[in-house]
């Protein structure tokens, strides 16, 4: 049954759930809106994607017992459909979702509506992962909804590897924004000094999200925390074939989003 401060909501949704949790959990977990075993329940994550939330939380090592969960949107929107703005605004402003915010170490947004309704920004893909502080006491990190999970299974070991940096964020409500040194016309000699470390991590940038070589725009490469060298399509000679010798040698390599890098 719907509290007193859902009257007059103009989302007229269907159900209701507040969030779950103990007192003293250090993360809260942020979704959407519920679904429908939500709504019949009255308790969030509690159908498939709930399922698949579960399954993370244990390959990550997290105990859902110990977080606090909760959604974006208390209810369940008409027709299953996402939130607009104005209803994510009018459902934080209700439930003084801002109040709630600052009393965890580390809020963990799950998609693009916990993205919007706490930063701002849109683009989960290109926010998850990061760890950053949108408005003061607050500290969170981004990453994909267990629902898209159901649709990109291959991004599976990339949640579980955000909700093991939720782990070691949360021990702490404390932020250091990292160091960020980055070179952005790689060369030869960068490659070289790459290669002197014991392994090295590569993103590739790309055009489309359907793997293909040729929509390649940028290569990072970095063998430390914080720095980083761009090469903006490399196609010189010798910058290939130092390239080649780097990622065909015997040094350990970490990829982002390496499962889609893999087929590109």
């Amino acid at each position: 049954m719907k509290p007193p401060l859902c009257e007059g909501c103009s989302l007229q949704g269907g159900g209701y759930a507040e969030g779950e949790g103990p007192e003293n959990a250090t993360i809260l977990l942020l979704g959407e809106a519920l679904g429908s075993e939500e709504e019949d329940s009255g308790r969030p994550f509690v159908g498939g994607a709930g399922r698949i939330l579960n399954f993370l939380l244990q390959k990550a090592g997290l105990r859902r017992s110990e977080l606090y969960i909760t959604n974006v949107i208390r209810c369940r929107p008409p027709r299953n459909r996402t939130p607009t703005e104005e209803e994510i605004k009018d459902c934080t402003r209700r439930h003084k979702l801002g109040e709630l915010l600052p009393t965890f170490n580390l809020v963990v947004l799950l998609g693009n509506s916990a993205l919007l309704a706490v930063t701002g920004k849109t683009g989960i893909t290109r926010w998850r992962g990061s760890v950053f502080v949108p408005q003061e006491g607050v500290k969170v990190l981004p990453t994909i909804h267990p629902a898209a999970i159901m649709r990109q299974q291959d991004m599976f070991p990339i949640v579980v590897a955000d909700l093991q940096r939720a782990a070691t964020e949360a021990i702490s409500p404390d932020y250091t924004p990292p160091k960020q040194d980055y070179t952005l016309e790689g060369n030869v000699g960068h490659i070289q000094d790459i290669k002197l470390g014991d392994a090295f991590s590569f993103d590739v940038e790309t055009t489309h999200l359907v793997p293909n070589p040729l929509s390649i725009t940028l290569l990072g490469l970095s063998r430390e925390s914080g720095t980083a060298v761009v090469f903006d399509r490399p196609r010189g000679a010798l910058e290939v074939e130092a390239l080649r010798n780097l990622f065909f040698g015997t040094k350990m390599k970490i990829g982002h989003n390496i499962m889609f890098d893999i087929r590109t």
